[in-house]
């Protein structure tokens, strides 16, 4: 998964050029308070039972706190381009608001998932999950680079991430104790 998080700049950085390639890489820093509040949860999310993780209300809270975090993301956007201040990349991330409040809400909930795949998942789920996100990660980003420029690359980071949330959220839904 490093190789996706890590790699995937170097390979997209010439692609773009380097000011493509600024605006490409602060999407990622718009959904900085999702790991700012999910991180120290997980010692909390690690303790009771997968079922608890797998109960509809659970889903559901996440799936709106998803939601909350990727309208704040838009929310925000919109407020710069409002307010009309020139906050550099992220001024230039105006035009990608869409995109961009999607990679956040997807990070979330991706993350979320992932951190409960991470205590309750063994084996090929956590290879599965792992490598499909490596492979999203890297190959949406890039082809949307290659074929479609900016824009593309940036919708094709929004939806790799948001496959990756789907992909973790389906092999924790589907695990049960045996597995």
């Amino acid at each position: 998964m490093d190789l996706g998080a890590i790699g995937t700049p170097f390979v997209v950085a010439p692609v773009l050029g380097i000011s493509s390639f600024g605006i490409y890489r602060a999407v990622s820093n718009v959904a900085a308070p999702v790991r700012l509040v999910l991180n120290p949860l997980r010692p909390t999310l690690a303790v009771g039972s997968l079922a608890r993780h797998q109960a509809p209300r659970r889903v559901w809270a996440s799936f709106f706190a998803s939601i909350g975090f990727g309208g704040a993301a838009y929310g925000a956007l919109a407020l710069v381009d409002a307010v009309n201040i020139n906050l550099g990349s992220l001024s230039s991330l105006v035009p990608y608001s869409v995109p961009t409040a999607g990679f956040v809400a997807a990070s979330f909930f991706g993350h979320y998932y992932y951190i409960i795949a991470r205590v309750y998942l063994r084996g090929n789920p956590m290879l599965v999950g792992r490598i499909a996100q490596t492979a999203l990660s890297i190959v949406a980003p890039l082809l949307g680079a290659l074929i479609w420029g900016l824009s593309a690359a940036i919708w094709g980071f929004a939806v790799a991430t948001a496959l990756s949330a789907l992909t973790w959220f389906g092999l924790v839904i589907r695990t049960t104790h045996e597995d």
